[in-house]
């Protein structure tokens, strides 16, 4: 699912202007169908703060951890293959 990027960016920065916590952000995005690496570039650009501190809040969130054992064995094999 192509998610539309520039409208969950507007409704996440009204969600956090409105006080919308971390994790209901991420699950508006996920239900958008943004992927892992899509709400890391939305944290960041929402809560307007580094590439990392997006990446934490997003990898470690309860939102995403279905998919942390996956993301973490291709950031793995990346470096591996680095």
């Amino acid at each position: 699912m192509i998610i539309k990027f520039e409208k969950c960016l507007a409704r996440g920065r009204e969600m956090t202007a409105n006080g919308t916590r971390d994790v209901d952000l991420l699950q508006y995005f996920r239900d958008q169908g943004a992927s892992m690496m899509e709400s890391v570039k939305l944290m960041q650009q929402v809560k307007q703060t580094s590439l990392k501190a997006a990446q934490d809040t997003v990898h470690y969130s309860e939102v995403w951890s279905d998919e942390k054992e996956s993301h973490d064995a291709s950031q793995d094999a990346l470096i591996e293959a680095a």
